[in-house]
Formats: structure tokens, sequence, C-alpha cells
């Protein structure tokens, strides 16, 4: 089990809203992986868009479509539960030239993170 050591308050209701939803998902997606027998094989992890370089949804600026707003999911950028639990020092976004601040503030997932196999450690 990996910690994560956050500076964070939140609501239990949060936590527990968070938990109903990932088990709820694993729930489904072990049932598919079991009646179809083409997702034997199937691997998942829970992922978190970034909010550096996918702020609201969107993406600053698309290489893809050389565009600014991009909307296209294929283009969204995501950070595993993974790497949020098993890094050591700040997490930085480095996929915006123009964001502020490119340090992933890993408080606000801190419900989430907490809901899940991994350990957060609070403050």
């Amino acid at each position: 089990m990996t910690s994560l050591s956050v500076d964070v308050s939140y609501d239990n209701l949060d936590v527990t809203f968070a938990g109903s939803v990932c088990r709820q998902l694993e729930l489904i997606l072990e049932s598919m992986r079991n009646e179809l027998f083409w997702l034997k094989n199937m691997r998942y992890e829970l992922s978190f868009i970034c909010p550096v370089c996918c702020e609201g949804g969107i993406v600053g600026y698309c290489d893809t479509h050389r565009k600014k707003g991009c909307k296209k999911e294929e283009c969204f950028h995501f950070w595993s539960l993974s790497q949020f639990c098993n890094s050591k020092k700040a997490i930085n976004c480095n996929k915006s030239a123009t964001a502020k601040s490119t340090k992933i503030d890993i408080r606000q997932f801190a419900p989430w993170l907490a809901s899940s196999r991994y350990q957060v450690n609070t403050l």
C-alpha cells in the first residue's frame, strides 16, 4: 500500500461518494470481463484529467489539431491514480506552454485517493 501525504480537510460524504463511484465502476468492469470473452485480459486503472493542461475539460492548445480549446477526448491528458500515489515529489504537467503554474495540487483529488486501495495521510 502506498502512502500519500496531503494537507487537506475533506468531507466524509465526499469520500463516501467517491468510494461508491469507484466500487460501482469496478463492478461494471469486472462484470464485463466475466461476461465478454474478448475482455478477459482487459486492464484498467482510475485516471484523472489533468487540471493544468485540460482545465475545464478543454485542452489549452492541441498540437494534433493545431487549435486552442480542443474538446476531443483523444487529445486530453490524464494522470493515473498510481502516478499520483507513487510520486516522490510534486507532480508537474509539461504539456501546457501557457499555464501560469504547472504544479498539480493533489489535494483536490484527496477524496478519490482516500476511497481507493491507496492510503492517504492527512496532516
